[in-house]
């Protein structure tokens, strides 16, 4: 279709199609840098998500239309706080921007990702400017695929005695504990916040913890972003479920050697010889996989016999 073009998956690397389910993630650059010249062990070890994955609908122009709800409105409320503490600045670069379109002056969430598209949206490391900047970038994933990774590394957490959500509703049971008592905490104040969310992560719920471990860059924007949900128990509960949610797709990332990053190949993708590339690819993927399962299953086996 004229005027549109594909995304592209960050883990197929299959084309997205305009209207196609994805979920968005938000990155931004962080300073390993490029110098790790062979490769490197963590999939954030160029660029780290923020917040939780944004849900939409690609809109046939690289970027998404997000769904709405206070997940989108919470983001969406980050942005405008960092633009006026000044931890993020707009640098346009090319041509003209309408006012309607710029989020300095229209300031909607669509604006926000659609600038980050562009390139135009970096974040301050401070207000000082004695480090450089860096840009702010995303990745999309199709819906399908986010969910199988999800799930997948869900069943085997549960399977490892990780369960991530009953943790959760521990977690709640203890917040509406905690919000019940005669010395109720004022949770409208961010000290009240953050006082409990110390009582919920401590030695009896230190499995919360758990999301963050390897996820360092994430802290202050992650667990000030839980702090802020924790005044109304449902958010607060959708949130903590959105953060597990979130942490299984990262161990998946990890697992399956997939770094966080923004993607090359959008463009057009109209002919057959592309999805055919990509089936024999992936046929001979799955050859190569089932192939080290039985080594690896042969391996496990022979250590076993040796024990014995």
């Amino acid at each position: 279709m004229d005027g549109y073009w594909d995304g592209t998956c960050a883990i197929t690397h299959l084309p997205i199609k305009q209207d196609d389910p994805v979920r968005m993630i938000l990155l931004t650059e962080n300073n390993y840098g490029p110098d790790m010249g062979g490769g490197f062990c963590y999939p954030t070890q160029l660029t780290t998500p923020q917040f939780c994955s944004i849900k939409g609908v690609y809109d046939g122009r690289g970027c998404i239309i997000p769904q709405a709800g206070w997940h989108a409105d919470y983001v969406l409320a980050r942005f405008k706080k960092w633009l006026a503490d000044k931890t993020i600045v707009i640098e346009k670069r090319d041509g003209r921007w309408e006012k309607k379109l710029d989020p300095r002056h229209s300031p909607t969430l669509l604006n926000w990702l659609n600038a980050i598209e562009r390139g135009y949206v970096w974040y301050l490391a401070n207000k000082a400017r004695e480090l450089p900047k860096k840009q702010w970038q995303f990745m999309l994933v199709h819906e399908e695929i986010y969910q199988q990774g999800v799930s997948l590394i869900d069943d085997l957490k549960k399977r490892s005695g990780q369960d991530y959500h009953a943790t959760i509703e521990q977690a709640i049971k203890s917040l509406r504990q905690l919000k019940s008592k005669k010395t109720k905490l004022d949770l409208s104040k961010k000290e009240a916040r953050t006082k409990l969310w110390l009582t919920l992560t401590d030695k009896k719920f230190n499995v919360l913890k758990m999301f963050f471990t390897g996820m360092a860059s994430w802290d202050d924007h992650m667990i000030g972003y839980i702090q802020d949900q924790l005044a109304d128990e449902e958010r607060a509960k959708d949130t903590l479920h959105a953060v597990a949610e979130f942490r299984c797709f990262f161990d998946f990332m990890c697992m399956i050697r997939c770094p966080f990053q923004m993607q090359s190949g959008a463009g057009g993708g109209e002919n057959d010889e592309e999805p055919l590339l990509h089936m024999a690819v992936f046929r001979v993927g799955t050859m190569l996989a089932q192939r080290q399962l039985v080594q690896i299953q042969e391996e496990n086996e022979r250590i076993g016999m040796n024990i014995e």
